[in-house]
């Protein structure tokens, strides 16, 4: 079993390893296949996109902390993310991306009753 903790890795490679080691470990799939070409495949990952109006006045670091709360929040103390805020644009705004399994093996599921 793997188990959790809190890791705060800056180092887009070793996050990515990470979670593919974790996807592996409890998906009847490997993180790296190819989708199939015909029909669906399976969901490896879940990303979501948090925008902020200008006139809301929410720096780079409120963005960051936000999303931080969205995940422990809505996904608990095992899930993998990777949250990158963004400032290149008119509008400061995170990119959240999710293992779509935790450390403990449970899946998640990006569906309407999920949210």
């Amino acid at each position: 079993m793997l188990t959790a903790s809190v890791n705060c890795i800056t180092n887009p490679r070793d996050a990515y390893l990470e979670m593919k080691t974790v996807y592996d470990h409890f998906a009847r799939d490997s993180f790296d296949s190819p989708p199939p070409l015909n029909g669906k495949g399976t969901v490896k990952a879940i990303h979501y996109v948090m925008s902020f109006a200008d006139e809301e006045n929410v720096t780079p670091e409120l963005a960051h902390k936000i999303a931080k709360a969205f995940v422990r929040k809505n996904f608990g103390d095992e899930v993998q993310a990777v949250i990158a805020t963004h400032v290149d644009a008119s509008h400061i705004h995170n990119h959240v991306i999710i293992n779509s399994y935790s450390l403990s093996g449970q899946k998640y599921y990006a569906n309407r009753s999920s949210l």
